[in-house]
């Protein structure tokens, strides 16, 4: 049996989704976090889950996706309803009772109803539509009673205009839900996350405690802890098999494997405390209400308030922020957002830019809200030069203020750090295998130094392209390369090829211009791997020579100025 679970958007059908099935898919207090079908088979049913769709006429873009869907072999559509709003969403169940197809409504949010002291009455409103309806619970696990529900299809059709219709929805919302006492606290609090005047630099203070305790308390003090234990392990590991394991095998374990993955280790405090503080903005409802604070302030770059969802959700990885643009209904802004979205800088980038910065000045990882404000300014700028017709009005749905949900929090951090770990495991590991082996041999395949090595040779034959930016150490340029595998590896592989002393490598202007290029340059192999998908080939080579020239100027012109006025 085939079963979609079909809602508005930010209804909690993804919620449900994991549940059932005992997926992780993402999750978050907003509309358009699901932009794609998702499936998964369970025993002999597959669910679908489908993006938020509001109705079955005229949809765009996600929805689109859910509308073509139903058009499909589906066996049974478990309507998922937000009781908060009922009067709106029984538009859509009015179109899904017309389609054919078993229907079962599903009530979210009714604990919350009832704990204000409301009632939600569902064999009355089962009795009106003439289908089956379902309150869910939170803890609720055995969802077997909901698809012995499927066979009743005594469904009461809706007539009329549009407008008629909602009458009727309002009528049929009085006589099945009685409001309890309404908090005021929302509506007080978004006085203020809502203030014309107030809204903006709130949220760029808000942003620049999170990037602050993420690169300071958790990158330097957290970080710097993980960082020592590596390299106790490394000392204690050359000392236990020194003299026991060939000399070859002992350096690559030590000085190869255990340096590159101690660089990127001690960035995992920094990085999964950035997840969990995005996560938390968007799990209790600021995300949204500062996508509409900012909607006047992008629209002079022709954008919306829908595209500061995107670019927030860049601050933690490039790739999903691209997927998340589908969300965007006008095809001009979605494209313009693509096209500079990489220059948010993602959570991989900020534990390289404060390692790099922290060379330049003691407290430099203090200026990583600087590169993130620069990096949205000019990723305007580019927006702006895009020349393009207007954009839609910007409608979006504000979610209310919640607590946060904890279990979903963590559940999304958890999600993100396995990525992470993985890619430590994988990708570092690789990189740092591969490094090790070419910094310790030539191409005759015999030991040597360093600078004599596979790796030194090829980067030096390089070194004209970096001479401008005032780049050219070799050991500079191979970290640069590796960093397109994940920009995690670019301190990684500093480590490895530097023996531990990353600040050999630098002097305090090359090491805040490293950080300026590599804050400049695109992101990784799977970041951009999920532009070109959403791009389009020739559009998204024509956005990355864009993006490498642009860096490569404006580092060296930096780095003429330094010279003129430093000889």
């Amino acid at each position: 049996m085939k079963i979609a679970l079909i809602g508005n958007p930010n209804c909690g059908k993804t919620t449900l989704f994991n549940k059932i099935t005992g997926s992780k898919n993402p999750v978050g207090n907003r509309a358009g976090v699901t932009v794609s079908v998702t499936e998964k088979a369970v025993g002999d049913n597959t669910f679908a889950d489908l993006p938020g769709i509001y109705s079955l006429d005229k949809a765009v873009n996600e929805e689109s996706i859910s509308a073509s869907y139903l058009d499909g072999n589906v066996d049974l559509i478990l309507n998922v309803i937000d009781v908060r709003y009922l009067s709106r969403s029984l538009y859509l169940t009015s179109q899904l009772l017309t389609l054919g197809i078993p229907v079962v409504v599903l009530l979210n949010m009714s604990e919350k109803t009832e704990k204000n002291g409301g009632k939600t009455d569902d064999k009355k409103l089962s009795s009106i539509l003439g289908c089956p309806v379902k309150k869910l619970r939170k803890n609720e696990k055995d969802f077997s009673s909901v698809f012995l529900l499927s066979d009743v299809k005594t469904y009461r059709r809706f007539s009329g205009s549009a407008a008629k219709k909602y009458e009727r929805f309002d009528e049929i919302e009085k006589e099945v839900i009685l409001r309890g006492k309404q908090s005021v606290i929302s509506d007080k609090t978004d006085s203020v996350l809502l203030n014309d005047y107030l809204s903006a630099p709130l949220f760029f203070l808000v942003m620049s405690g999170v990037l602050l305790l993420s690169a300071g308390l958790f990158g330097n003090v957290a970080g710097g802890k993980i960082s020592s234990l590596f390299s106790l392990l490394s000392d204690k590991f050359t000392a236990r098999f020194d003299g026991v394991i060939a000399p070859f095998l002992l350096s690559l374990i030590a000085d190869g494997i255990l340096k590159g993955i101690a660089g990127v280790m001690s960035f995992l405090p920094m990085i999964l405390s950035l997840f969990f503080f995005l996560s938390l903005l968007e799990n209790c409802g600021y995300l949204s209400r500062a996508a509409v604070s900012f909607d006047s302030f992008l629209s002079s770059a022709g954008l919306t308030g829908r595209s500061a969802i995107t670019f927030t959700l860049a601050c933690g990885c490039t790739a999903p922020a691209a997927a998340s643009a589908r969300a965007l209904t006008d095809d001009n802004e979605r494209s313009r957002c693509l096209k500079n979205l990489h220059f948010i800088p993602c959570s991989a980038k900020l534990p390289v830019l404060s390692c790099l910065l922290s060379l330049f000045s003691e407290k430099g990882y203090l200026l990583s809200p600087l590169f993130y404000l620069a990096g949205i300014f000019i990723a305007l700028f580019f927006c702006k030069k895009d020349s393009s017709p207007k954009t839609d009005v910007f409608l979006l749905e504000i979610p209310p203020l919640q607590k946060p949900d904890f279990e979903e929090i963590f559940g999304s951090v958890y999600e993100k750090s396995r990525s992470f770990l993985f890619k430590v495991c994988t990708v570092v590991f690789l990189s740092s295998v591969i490094v090790w082996l070419t910094i310790n041999f030539d191409f005759s395949f015999r030991s040597c130094v360093a600078e004599n090595s596979i790796l030194a040779v090829t980067c030096n034959k390089l070194k004209f392209l970096f001479l401008p930016l005032g780049l050219a150490d070799w050991r500079i340029i191979a970290s640069f390369f590796a960093g397109f595998a994940g920009k995690e590896t670019v301190v990684g592989i500093l480590n490895v090829v530097c023996n531990g002393n990353i600040a050999t490598a630098f002097t305090p202007f090359s090491s805040f211009n490293y950080a300026l290029f590599l804050f400049l340059s695109p992101p990784c192999a799977t970041a951009l791997s999920a532009l070109k998908t959403e791009l389009g080939t020739k559009k998204f080579a024509i956005v990355f020579l864009r993006q490498i020239f642009f860096a490569y100027v404006v580092c060296s012109a930096l780095n003429l100025l330094y010279m003129l006025f430093n000889v």
